[in-house]
């Protein structure tokens, strides 16, 4: 009998050290309310969202996905985790109305989010449509290389080109021969 009751004890223990394993090797942060500003205006990187609880079957789902999603991408991709239950304000603050509720950052501003289940290829077209939007972090460092001077040269201006517009038809309005009015309303 004392077999039988360690049994389902020594199971339960194996898979919470599981569970804490699989939550340590992901590459998510847990977000307070303190902390969400700074990790959406993280520079360089496209910051994910995932406002989530626990108790909800669809966010359990979607978790496993979007971590490894931030891990395959991790050089462009931050994945910030914010439980509903634990930060309520945070989510009433942002607006969120159902779980889950991703949303997607670049440089503080919202660029796109999604609040249904979505599929892993789903996420990485999101990715990958505004990873190209991305600025690097040392872009302000960065100067564009300049030409050798070539002193024999003599210096030139370039006068600007001339710029026409198109030209726009101006409309015109013909007047009717006919009676505009319905039958049987007549002009004064």
């Amino acid at each position: 009998m004392k077999i039988y009751l360690l049994l389902p004890l020594l199971a339960l223990g194996s898979l919470s050290s599981c569970t804490k394993k699989a939550a340590s090797s992901s590459s998510s942060h847990a977000l307070k309310i303190a902390d969400f500003p700074t990790f959406i205006a993280n520079r360089g990187t496209l910051n994910i969202v995932n406002f989530s609880a626990t108790w909800c079957p669809v966010c359990q789902q979607l978790n496993p996905t979007l971590s490894s999603i931030s891990d395959k991408y991790s050089d462009t991709v931050r994945l910030g985790v914010v439980d509903i239950d634990t930060e309520n304000s945070l989510a009433t603050q942002q607006g969120v109305r159902g779980i889950p509720d991703v949303r997607f950052y670049i440089d503080g501003k919202l660029v796109d989010k999604f609040s249904v289940a979505a599929s892993k290829e789903h996420i990485e077209q999101i990715i990958a449509k505004h990873s190209k939007n991305l600025t690097p972090v040392d872009a302000e460092k960065i100067t564009p290389p300049s030409l050798p001077a070539d002193s024999t040269a003599p210096a030139r201006s370039v006068a600007p080109a001339k710029l026409s517009s198109p030209a726009t038809p101006t409309p015109t309005i013909q007047t009717s021969k006919e009676n505009p009015l319905p039958p049987g309303i007549s002009k004064q």
